[in-house]
């Protein structure tokens, strides 16, 4: 299909999808091309994922300048800006 401009909603959803496939998580492959699909019945590899937690937290890799100059950023979107409902670490 030939698509227009769409939101940021479509495009997350959109690479959600790209990025579970390039994981493995529907196919063994990345395949666009249906002519070399895996054909209805035919076998296909199931993979299993196992996400575990990290052992130690990864340190932040934001300073203390970034997160005042995004601060400063949010404090201008005003009261309804959804990044004062998002708690930062």
């Amino acid at each position: 299909t030939k698509r227009t401009k769409h939101g940021a909603l479509l495009d997350s959803e959109l690479l959600a999808e790209v990025y579970i496939e390039l994981i493995g998580g529907k196919q063994a492959a990345l395949i666009l091309d249906s002519a070399t699909a895996p054909a209805q019945g035919e076998n296909v590899r199931q993979i299993e994922i196992i996400i575990s937690q990290r052992p130690a937290p990864l340190p932040p890799r934001v300073t203390e300048a970034e997160r005042a100059a995004h601060a400063g950023m949010v404090g201008t979107l005003g009261e309804k800006a959804l990044w004062l409902k998002v708690a930062v670490g």
